[in-house]
């Protein structure tokens, strides 16, 4: 295994998902006013969900729409400005609309052809 080119793919990764937070808690907490910047983190941040991710990629051959339809089933939202507009309204639920699919494709090709994935 390549310990180098792996830690290196998966921060890559990882670059995909910037700006997309997950609430830690049920989003009818805002509702209460109770909600707080403390309970969100950053989707990029998780590393279980990236290692989820080059899981199925590596399961799959780097199979894109194995990897989309996972990613489509994670409840995230996106916020380009979460901590100077925490109280808006600018959390938007289909997140996957703000991942430029196109690149995230390119990068996985360009890994798929680059290397052997197996020996990651």
């Amino acid at each position: 295994m390549n310990k180098e080119l792996r830690e290196t793919f998966l921060n890559e990764l990882a670059d995909h998902f910037q700006d997309i937070y997950v609430c830690t808690r049920i989003w009818s907490a805002w509702s209460y006013s109770t909600m707080e910047l403390e309970d969100f983190y950053l989707l990029c941040d998780d590393e279980d969900f990236i290692q989820s991710v080059f899981n199925i990629l590596k399961e799959n051959k780097i199979n894109q729409d194995v990897v989309i339809s996972h990613i489509e089933n994670f409840e995230a939202v996106y916020n380009f400005d979460i901590e100077e507009n925490f109280q808006s309204n600018l959390f938007h639920e289909d997140w996957l609309n703000y991942v430029d699919i196109e690149e995230f494709c390119k990068f996985l090709n360009t890994y798929k052809l680059k290397s052997n994935f197996e020996n990651f």
